[in-house]
């Protein structure tokens, strides 16, 4: 039976431990305070619709999302996972 060590996979696994320990001590960021009134026709609901979006990240390069159509309703839970 072997066993082998891969002194940068070491590294990387120090690295996120780091990591989680700095953002694990980090206070939580101060929630902004509006301090004006909203107008009386501001939305009390709401949705957002994707209709046939293609988006690239940089010009010239495959789009990362191509004719991709969704809507997601109010209150609605969104997961969104990546496959490469």
């Amino acid at each position: 039976m072997g066993f082998s060590i891969n002194g940068n996979s070491i590294y990387q696994q120090m690295t996120s431990v780091e990591r989680i320990k700095h953002y694990g001590s980090m206070k939580p960021e101060a929630t902004e305070h509006i301090d004006y009134p909203l107008p009386q026709d501001w939305p009390t609901a709401g949705a957002i619709v994707f209709d046939d979006v293609t988006l690239t990240y940089i010009d010239g390069h495959p789009p990362a999302l191509k004719d991709v159509s969704f809507s997601i309703c109010c209150k609605e839970k969104v997961l969104f996972r990546v496959i490469i």
